[in-house]
């Protein structure tokens, strides 16, 4: 009986030892999107755009939630993603998906470094300036003057083609 128990102890340790494991690993492994939005609902937010990348899913959010789901689809390296929520259209002069990624290699350690920035000074304290109904502006650095710009379209919330400026 004592060895049945003893037997059953360690069985219960090891299994509670692996679960443990199992935990630190999925942590560790945490996307660098959830990183860098800390927040579930924009975590959410995130993933579920990723994996559809329908206009539909950016209706009810505002130019400050598009501006995050643009840095995070940056820190996952995940250029469908940027592509996607970028302005389209002849106006917007957003390039072909194409020559926009690469653009975007040529100039990646640039937006990795404003990324960097970004992330330094905290990605929830910046301000969001509304410029018109379809214009808006997030203001990343008020002394020199640096700004990330978004255009409504067709009634949702999209990045500028070269939104740093």
């Amino acid at each position: 009986m004592k060895v049945a128990v003893a037997l059953g102890l360690s069985v219960m340790m090891l299994t509670a030892c692996t679960q443990k494991e199992e935990v630190k690993e999925v942590s560790a492994a945490a996307p660098q999107a959830a990183q860098l939005l800390e927040k579930d609902d924009k975590v959410d937010q995130f993933y579920d755009y990723q994996k559809e990348k329908s206009d539909e899913q950016l209706e009810e959010l505002a130019p400050y939630d598009v501006f995050l789901l643009y840095w995070a689809a940056v820190k996952e390296d995940d250029y469908e993603t940027m592509y996607a929520l970028f302005a389209k259209g002849e106006d917007a002069g957003t390039p072909s998906y194409e020559v926009f990624k690469k653009e975007y290699m040529e100039y990646k350690q640039n937006t990795m470094n404003i990324l960097d920035e970004i992330e330094n000074r905290g990605i929830y304290s910046f301000e969001e300036v509304m410029v018109s109904d379809d214009r808006a502006y997030i203001s990343l650095d008020e002394e020199i003057g640096l700004g990330f710009g978004l255009t409504k379209q067709d009634g949702v919330w999209k990045v500028n083609w070269m939104p740093v400026q």
